[in-house]
């Protein structure tokens, strides 16, 4: 454990990398607009097919661009590709590309720069499932057909139209399209530059690669071609560069913030919260004056999770139900959390996702008296510990739920493990109970309800709870064969049967919360938190 010594001098180092990063001009363009933010957790690579986790998405998004995109609303919108046609058996799709869309210049074309054509889609798709590139997200194109040499049912008609068949209709494959992974690639630029081309990346997005340092900083430069123009007709984007730094130390980040050396910091650790809000959610006295918030519903539950078929109280369908009950949601959001996030009341998918509201599950709200009702039946459960595993990131939420689960007469252990330990030890379940959440890696209620198929056991896939319900499977599997109202239907019926299962206990659906400085316009979140910075502006200070 770090000694108080060390972690002073770990806080100045960080300090002294901020003063040091403000006060150095970004490569000549100090009297320009640069929106500056940091990303504490680093950046491990700027190749696509390993844009897995927020900061490389982030990164990656501003440098790429795919055939299609969602909007604020999370509604699949055009991109590259001006428009598509889905036959009527939902499985070919034809795209039509635009063709004012170029690469950023480069050494490694003839000419310095080219146009993004439909066959460096079809190199780019190609490439995600290749196995030599071991992309994480190879997943995305599973519903693609594979011609008999295993290769992808897709090819380029012309410079402007792709085609492509699916195995069966998949009402999220157009959802899928717009992950980072699917973005487009000039072959001749990645093959040139191999492994570097994660440190020397060619897009075709809104802003070009510039200079990384990594782990100090990261530099993009407005790409001066862009396609995409605003409502008037201006050309986008507007900021002339973004500049991102890696302070790892939030509180000196923070400090940054207020000083001005930042313009945008997204998400706050539980040492800061306490500092930077009030207790009802907004905004301390230090910060309201320089800051705004950007608080948006984020396709994140946080929930617990419990392996099934260990032979233990646990598997008592009646005893997940008490445990259920014993937790105030209510409060743990509001107490615990600082207001940011919403009361998990109607199951694992967060309520955004559902084009009608549902109604609160029983198995969810909060009933103490019936939860010491039901463990009457289990009398024996009183002379055994429950422990919650967890990472220090969760300490304050899982003591929350132990104090309830104390209240009405259980052991409780809450067990801090390293975050790799823990992700690794629930992989391979053995771990009977522990605190987990799940990211929309698409925004469809399938991405959660995925969780309780009994094919995506660990390790075929995230089913870390062993659930292996056939009425559940049923309802999954005819989903996939359907759309509309019925698959909706279908859906919901799914996590009815997760909320009387309850292999995992959801606790919250949590908020998108950034800090956004008071001369930035233009800069909205969404269900996804992905950072968008095409519309931005910056003011002058």
């Amino acid at each position: 454990m770090p000694t108080m010594k060390s972690l002073r001098s770990q806080f100045i180092f960080s300090l002294i990398l901020i003063l040091l990063y403000s006060c150095t001009k970004v490569d000549g363009l100090s009297d320009k607009t640069v929106f500056r933010y940091n990303e504490p957790g680093g950046i491990s690579s700027l190749d696509p097919a390993n844009s897995r986790n927020l900061e490389n998405i982030w990164a990656v998004n501003q440098l790429f661009d795919g055939l299609v995109a969602l909007d604020k609303r999370l509604r699949v919108v055009p991109k590259i590709a001006k428009d598509w046609k889905i036959d009527s058996t939902g499985t070919f799709y034809e795209f039509t590309l635009r063709s004012d869309v170029y690469f950023h210049p480069s050494p490694h074309f003839k000419d310095g720069k080219r146009s993004v054509l439909a066959s460096d889609f079809v190199y780019s798709f190609s490439r995600l499932v290749d196995p030599n590139v071991a992309s994480a997200g190879s997943w995305v194109l599973n519903s693609v057909k594979r011609n008999k040499d295993g290769s992808l049912a897709l090819f380029a008609e012309n410079d402007s139209t792709l085609r492509l068949e699916l195995n069966a209709p998949n009402p999220a494959f157009l959802s899928l399209l717009a992950t980072q992974y699917c973005v487009v690639l000039p072959k001749e630029v990645v093959e040139a530059e191999g492994n570097a081309f994660r440190s020397n990346p060619i897009g075709s997005g809104p802003f070009k690669f510039f200079m990384w340092e990594e782990g100090l900083k990261l530099i993009l430069h407005k790409n001066e071609h862009y396609f995409e123009k605003d409502a008037k007709g201006k050309s986008l984007p507007y900021l002339d560069a973004v500049a991102v730094s890696f302070i790892k130390d939030q509180s000196a980040a923070l400090m940054g913030m207020q000083r001005g050396d930042f313009d945008f910091i997204s998400g706050l650790d539980a040492a800061s919260k306490q500092n930077v809000l009030t207790p009802d959610g907004n905004l301390s006295d230090d910060f309201k004056t320089s800051c705004n918030i950007i608080k948006t519903p984020f396709l994140k539950t946080d929930y617990l999770g419990i392996r099934l078929g260990l032979d233990s109280f646990l598997d008592q369908k009646k005893v997940r139900r008490a445990l259920s009950m014993a937790i105030n949601r209510e409060a743990l959001v509001k107490f615990v959390l600082n207001d940011i996030g919403e009361p998990a009341y109607s199951g694992f998918v967060p309520g955004s996702l559902w084009k009608n509201e549902l109604e609160p599950d029983s198995n969810l709200l909060y009933n103490p008296s019936a939860a010491k009702e039901i463990l009457k039946e289990f009398p024996e459960i009183k002379n055994h510990e429950i422990v919650i595993s967890t990472t220090a990131t969760a300490i304050e939420v899982c003591e929350f739920v132990q104090r309830q689960w104390m209240d009405i007469g259980l052991k409780v252990r809450v067990d801090i493990l390293p975050p790799s330990h823990h992700r690794q030890e629930t992989a391979q379940g053995n771990l009977p109970l522990f605190r987990k959440s799940w990211i929309a890696d698409y925004p469809d209620p399938e991405n959660f309800l995925g969780l309780g198929f009994s094919e995506h056991i660990i390790p075929a896939g995230p089913n870390y709870f062993f659930h292996n319900d056939p009425a559940f499977d049923s309802l999954y599997l005819a989903s996939a064969k359907t759309s509309g109202q019925e698959r909706d239907s279908l859906l919901v019926a799914m996590q009815e049967r997760l909320n009387e299962n309850l292999p995992l206990i959801p606790l919250f659906y949590d908020e998108v919360f950034q800090l956004c400085s008071k001369r930035v316009t233009g800069l909205q979140s969404d269900g996804m938190n992905v950072l968008d910075l095409t519309e931005v502006r910056l003011s002058q200070r």
